[in-house]
């Protein structure tokens, strides 16, 4: 995904709902080269009707 999005030229990928309690995941995403960019409050109900907070991850695609 990030080469296809490099031919199409976008300069940046974000990837969205990655939900807060998912360590594993958020790791996986920062272990790739995405940073959090931003939070979003309460974005999905939980089974037990909490609500948990999802996390926008953002990657440049500019060589560095």
């Amino acid at each position: 995904m990030l080469a296809y999005a490099r031919q199409l030229g976008y300069r940046s990928v974000i990837f969205n709902l990655v939900f807060s309690e998912n360590v594993v995941g958020r790791r996986l995403w920062k272990k790739l080269g995405f940073k959090e960019l931003g939070v979003i409050p309460g974005a999905v109900r939980k089974n037990d009707g909490t609500y948990q907070d999802s996390v926008i991850m953002f990657r440049s695609l500019l060589e560095s």
